[in-house]
């Protein structure tokens, strides 16, 4: 029976192949360039939002995607460098839907619908293996959760493994951005409240800590506050130089000179000043900040002015350096989010998409990779949550496919290969079964840029049809 059915996830495979050649393109990104994101960046109305691609040195700067609906928040987009993708929440340009999805967008403004769909999801934090963290606005009960490298949406759950994780008291009703370090295997997260789960006036830093696999919260959180004036302050922007230095800008009521720039010790982890803006319009509605690793400094900008200002260390006033941008900003004081595009070891990328076809157990088979997809260099594939034993097949294609097969999508177009493919695991138990690869890519240069697409299926007969499907993935040779 496992043959036969194999034999006809073949069968059905081929002869959906659709006709396709090999797509030379890459993240597109350039490494210095940073990116703002603003849910007014082309008029005053939430329907009017984008990001604007900015060069820091010269202040150019152009539309670089454009969306409809968003929320006025900070941390509605984040960089991935394993899925060299901007990741950014917002509804289709033009749609007139208020409904919220993720796009995932190449350096060249290209997007993809990641597969979520009517999100409130904020505060992004990237770890550089798939998973990024993120704060789910329409929860409090599971507020923390994170994609992983095969866009499955999981819980952060605490140190028992038995519940959702949750800050002390009503910490978790906000988050003003977080930020991952790998060093310490942590995530921090700003707020106005204490590690007692008390409302202060000043801005609050929670670090923490994850277990090893980064699926739950492994002890208390540690926290620090930084005081700005009394009017408190609310996070707008995480950010990290080359050194590991970690840096937090806050915006503030107060019109005067303020330390609205700290900088975080990552064990403590205190935060203390690391500059002072004021003494120009504009200094008290900070809306976005991030370390430019180009400049070299610390950027903020404000919806008063349309202008970056940077800091270095012990700075204070209207900045050690000042560029006009050459396209209008946002010119609300609504919260913004700005990304610098820091240089990467790695110019390829693992892009998850399209949705898997759930088995035994209401698993979903996942494929994702690991290394550095790079001429000469070795990376491994793999597949898991697949019931235990089962046989399988792996096409490769050069496009991507919207065909529909077995109940569920074939996600890669033709010409194709297919790979016959045995799940590892206890014999029939869902989610025991997963499928190593390791493969070495050619030398050959010329595979720079190249784009190959991939799918698995393994036979499941709690499957719609008896056969459970990975997502696409395609692999960015960079």
């Amino acid at each position: 029976m496992h043959a036969s059915n194999r034999s006809r996830l073949f069968l059905a495979t081929a002869a959906a192949l659709v006709c396709g050649s090999a797509v030379a393109q890459g993240g597109g990104f350039v490494a210095g360039d940073m990116y703002l994101y603003s849910p007014f960046l082309l008029g005053t109305n939430t329907d009017l939002g984008g990001v604007l691609k900015i060069d820091p040195l010269s202040g150019a700067s152009s539309t670089h995607f454009q969306f409809d609906h968003s929320t006025t928040a900070h941390g509605m987009m984040g960089f991935d460098p394993y899925r060299q993708r901007l990741l950014v929440v917002g509804s289709p340009n033009n749609s007139g839907s208020d409904a919220n999805l993720v796009f995932l967008v190449d350096g060249n403004g290209a997007a993809i619908d990641a597969g979520f769909f009517n999100v409130d999801w904020r505060s992004f934090a990237a770890t550089g293996d798939g998973r990024v963290y993120f704060r789910d606005q329409k929860t409090n009960t599971a507020p923390y959760k994170y994609i992983d490298a095969a866009n499955r949406v999981r819980t952060l759950m605490d140190a028992s493994g038995a519940a959702p994780y949750v800050l002390p008291g009503p910490g978790s009703s906000e988050t003003h951005g977080m930020i991952y370090d790998a060093g310490t295997n942590s995530l921090f997260l700003s707020n106005r409240y204490d590690c007692a789960g008390t409302a202060t006036s000043k801005l609050e830093v929670h670090k923490l800590q994850l277990s090893a696999d980064g699926t739950r919260v492994t002890a208390p959180p540690l926290c620090s506050g930084l005081y700005m004036d009394s009017s408190g302050g609310s996070g707008r922007g995480w950010s990290r130089n080359a050194a590991g230095e970690i840096f937090l800008v806050g915006d503030t009521n107060s019109s005067g000179q303020a330390p609205r720039l700290g900088i975080v010790d990552p064990i403590s982890p205190l935060i203390t000043m690391y500059a002072a803006n004021g003494g120009y319009t504009g200094a008290n509605t900070v809306t976005a900040g991030a370390w430019s690793s180009r400049i070299g400094k610390l950027l903020i900008t404000s919806h008063a002015e349309n202008k970056l200002r940077g800091y270095s260390n012990g700075e204070g006033g209207v900045g050690s350096y000042v560029v006009t941008l050459s396209q209008t900003q946002s010119t609300s004081s609504e919260p913004c989010t700005l990304i610098d595009i820091a240089p990467s070891a790695c110019s390829g990328g693992w892009i998850a998409y399209g949705a898997g076809l759930a088995g035994k157990g209401a698993k979903v088979p996942g494929i994702y990779g690991t290394g550095c997809p790079e001429p000469g260099n070795g990376i491994t594939l793999r597949i898991d949550d697949v019931v235990g034993a089962a046989p399988g097949a792996l096409a490769i294609g050069f496009a991507p496919s919207t065909l529909q097969l077995f109940g569920g999508i074939l996600h890669v177009g033709g010409p194709l290969t297919v790979l016959n493919v045995f799940a590892a695991g206890a014999p029939g138990v869902a989610g025991a079964g997963s499928v190593t690869l390791p493969i070495t890519l050619g030398a050959d240069p010329s595979l720079t840029g190249l784009s190959v697409y991939l799918q698995a299926g393994f036979y499941d007969s709690a499957a719609v049809q008896q056969i459970a499907l990975t997502q696409g993935l395609r692999i960015e040779i960079g």
